[in-house]
C-alpha cells in the first residue's frame, strides 16, 4: 500500500534493517511537503474567509439594525469570532512559513488563545443555532410567544465569557512557568510554539483538553444531530411547508455537520487519544500510530464513498437511461457520461479497499496500473464534463435563443465522446509505465519491499510523468475551474437581474454552480496542486495520498450536480424516496406482526 512508503510504520522483524535507512529522510520529507500544505491551507482561508466574514459582517450589521431575530445575534456573534481568528491567521502563516518561532515569544500564547476561543465559540454558537432552530420548529407557538432578543445575547456573552475563561489555560502556562522550556517551546531549540510540553504541564494539560473535548465538541454535535434530524422530519410530515424551505432546512443540517466533522471531531479525537495515551517517546511508536490512523481513515473514505456514491450514482444512471429514450438533451448526455464515468470507478474501488485494509499490494500486479488508469480517467472525465454542462449551461442562459436555435444532443455525444478519447490516451500513461519498465522496481513498486502501488519512481520515470503531470493539471483541472467560474457567476448574475423567473429556478442555478466549484476545490484542486508542486521540487509530494483521497469523494458529489442539473432526475428522486420509505416501512411492518404472532404461538404453546 502506497501509504507505507508516506511515513515509517512499526516495521515488521524482517523489514527493520531496510525500513532504518530510510526513516529519517521520510521524515524530514514529510515536514517540507508538510509546511507547502499548511502554507496553501492558510492562504485559501485567508482569501476566501476574509471577504466572506467582512460580507456576512455588513449584511448582520444591517439586518440587525432594522429588525433584529435572535438568530441573527447568534450569527453575528459567530461572524465577530472568525474576523478575529482571521486577523490573527498571518502569525501562523509566518510561523509555517519559517518553519520555526521567530517572533515575540508573547505572540504564542496569544495566537494559541484566539484559535481555541474561535473553535469552541464555533461549536458552541452552532449548537445555540440549532436548538433555537429546533425550538422554532418543534415547538412553534410557545416559543414565538416567549422569543425575545435578549435571550440570545445572553447565551452568547455567556458562551464568549465560558470560552475565554477556560481557553486562558494557555496564559496560565506561559505566565506560571518562567522558563520557556516550559511555556510549550520546544526544549531542544526553543523555536516552535505550544508543541512539547513537560510532565507538570500534561498532568493540567490532558484532563482539561479531555473535559473541554466532551463539552465543546462530542455534546454539541449530539445535540446538532438531534435538532436538525428532528428538524427534518417535521418538515418532511408538515403538507403546507414550501420545497424551499424543506431545501434549506436540509442545507442547514448538513452544512453544520459537515463543519463539525471536518473541523471539530479531529482535534477532539486527537484530545481524548492524548489522554488515554499520553506517553509518545519512541518515534518509531508515534509513525505506527499516525499510519494506522491514516490507514483507517482512508478505509472509512472508500468505504463511505462506495456506500453512498453506489445508491445515488445507480438512481442517476436509470433515471438519465429513461430520459433520453424519451427525448434526450444535451445536458442528460453529458450527465450520463459523467455517471457512467462515476459508476466505472465505482466497479474498481473495492480494489482499493482491499489494498488499504490488507495495507499492501498482494493482487496480481497489472490491476496495478488498470486501478490507476481507472482513478484518473474518472478524475479529468469528471472535471472537463463538468466544465462542458457550464458552458452548455451559459449559453442556454446568456444566448438563450440563438443556441435553442442551434442546440442538438449530437453535439453533447461529440463533446463526451472526445472527451473520454482524449482521456483514455493521456492516462495510457500509466501503462507505458508499466511495460516499458520491466523492472518492477521501475513500474512505481516500492524499492524496499515490492509491496505498494505506484508511488516510488525512479529519476527516468519522473523525468516523463512531473512534465506530463504538469500539462494535464493545467488544461484538465486550473483552466476547467476558472471557466466554470466565469459561465455560473455570468449565469447567476443573469437570472437575479429577471423579474420572471421563479424563485426555485434560481436556487437551483445556485446550487449547481456551488455543487460544481465545492466538487473542483475539495476533489480536483489538491490533485492539481501536487502536479504543480511535483514540477516544480523534481518530485512526488507525500501528502499526494490525501489528494488521492479527496478526489475519490467526487462520486458522492457528482448525484447532487445532476439533482441540481436535471429536472429528470429530481423527479425521479421525488418519487422513488417516498415509495422507498413505504417500503421500509412495511418491512419493518411486517416484522413486526410476525413477531407478534410467533410470540403469540410461543405464549400459547405454553399455556397448553
Amino acid at each position: 500500500m502506497q501509504y507505507k512508503a508516506m511515513l515509517c510504520r512499526w516495521p515488521r522483524p524482517e523489514r527493520i534493517r531496510k525500513k532504518q535507512a530510510h526513516c529519517a529522510q521520510v521524515i524530514m520529507k514529510w515536514t517540507y511537503d508538510l509546511r507547502g500544505l499548511v502554507l496553501a491551507v492558510y492562504s485559501i482561508i485567508l482569501i476566501t474567509g476574509l471577504p466572506g466574514n467582512l460580507l456576512s459582517l455588513y449584511v448582520l450589521i444591517q439586518k440587525v439594525k432594522q429588525e433584529a431575530k435572535p438568530i441573527d445575534m447568534l450569527l453575528l456573534s459567530l461572524n465577530i469570532s472568525d474576523l478575529i481568528f482571521l486577523i490573527s491567521l498571518p502569525i501562523r502563516y509566518k510561523e509555517a512559513a519559517d518553519m520555526e518561532w521567530t517572533m515575540s515569544h508573547f505572540l504564542c500564547p496569544l495566537a494559541t488563545y484566539i484559535f481555541a476561543i474561535n473553535f469552541y465559540n464555533s461549536t458552541l454558537l452552532l449548537m445555540a443555532i440549532s436548538v433555537e432552530r429546533y425550538l422554532g420548529v418543534i415547538f412553534a407557538i410557545r416559543y414565538k410567544l416567549k422569543r425575545h432578543l435578549r435571550h440570545t445575547i445572553i447565551t452568547s456573552v455567556i458562551i464568549w465569557v465560558v470560552n475565554m475563561a477556560h481557553c486562558s489555560i494557555v496564559l496560565y502556562l506561559q505566565y506560571n512557568y518562567s522558563d520557556k522550556s516550559n511555556a510549550g517551546v520546544d526544549p531542544t531549540n526553543q523555536t516552535s510554539c505550544y508543541w512539547n510540553f513537560t510532565q507538570e504541564q500534561l498532568k493540567i494539560l490532558l484532563p482539561g483538553r479531555l473535559g473541554v473535548s466532551i463539552l465543546g465538541i462530542f455534546i454539541p454535535i449530539i445535540i446538532c444531530c438531534f435538532c436538525y434530524i428532528s428538524i427534518i422530519l417535521r418538515l418532511s410530515q408538515a403538507d403546507n411547508i414550501k420545497p424551499m424551505k424543506r431545501c434549506r432546512a436540509i442545507g442547514l443540517a448538513i452544512s453544520t455537520l459537515l463543519v463539525f466533522m471536518i473541523c471539530f471531531v479531529p482535534l477532539g479525537v486527537s484530545f481524548v487519544e492524548g489522554f488515554i495515551a499520553p506517553r509518545r517517546q519512541h518515534k518509531n511508536l508515534v509513525m505506527m500510530i499516525w499510519d494506522e490512523t491514516v490507514n483507517t481513515l482512508v478505509l472509512i473514505v472508500y468505504c463511505v464513498t462506495l456506500i453512498t456514491g453506489l445508491p445515488g450514482n445507480l438512481l442517476s444512471f436509470y433515471a438519465f437511461v429513461k430520459r433520453v429514450k424519451q427525448e434526450a438533451k444535451p445536458t442528460d448526455v453529458l450527465l450520463l457520461s459523467l455517471n457512467i464515468s462515476d459508476l466505472i470507478f465505482l466497479s474498481f474501488l473495492p480494489i482499493h479497499i482491499k489494498v488499504t485494509a490488507e495495507r499492501e499490494w498482494n493482487m496480481n500486479y497489472s490491476l496495478c496500473p488498470l486501478a490507476t488508469y481507472i482513478f484518473l480517467i474518472n478524475i479529468y472525465n469528471s472535471t472537463l464534463t463538468l466544465t462542458a454542462i457550464s458552458v452548455e449551461r451559459y449559453l442556454g442562459v446568456v444566448f438563450a435563443i440563438k443556441y435553442k436555435l442551434k442546440r442538438h444532443p449530437r453535439y453533447a455525444v461529440m463533446t463526451s465522446v472526445v472527451i473520454w478519447v482524449i482521456n483514455l490516451i493521456h492516462c495510457s500513461i500509466v501503462f507505458y509505465m508499466q511495460y516499458k519498465f520491466s523492472d518492477g522496481e521501475k513500474a512505481g513498486l516500492d524499492p524496499i519491499n515490492h509491496d505498494t502501488c505506484y508511488w516510488n519512481f525512479t529519476g527516468e520515470q519522473l523525468h516523463i510523468l512531473l512534465p506530463e503531470c504538469l500539462g494535464v493539471s493545467i488544461v484538465a483541472i486550473f483552466i476547467p475551474l476558472i471557466i466554470c467560474c466565469f459561465c455560473y457567476i455570468s449565469i447567476i448574475r443573469i437570472l437575479y437581474q429577471l423579474d420572471n423567473i421563479k424563485p426555485m429556478k434560481r436556487y437551483r442555478a445556485v446550487g449547481l454552480a456551488m455543487s460544481t466549484i465545492l466538487i473542483f476545490l475539495i476533489c480536483s484542486l489538491p490533485f492539481g496542486i501536487t502536479h504543480v508542486y511535483g514540477f516544480i521540487k523534481n518530485e512526488r509530494p507525500i501528502w499526494r495520498v490525501y489528494a488521492l483521497l479527496s478526489s475519490s469523494i467526487s462520486v458522492c458529489l457528482d448525484p447532487i450536480v445532476f439533482y441540481c442539473s436535471s429536472k429528470t432526475l429530481y423527479n425521479t428522486f421525488k418519487d422513488c424516496v417516498p415509495r422507498l420509505y413505504m417500503w421500509l416501512r412495511c418491512l419493518v411492518t411486517n416484522n413486526s406482526s410476525d413477531q407478534t404472532q410467533q410470540d403469540s404461538t410461543i405464549f400459547d404453546h405454553s399455556e397448553t
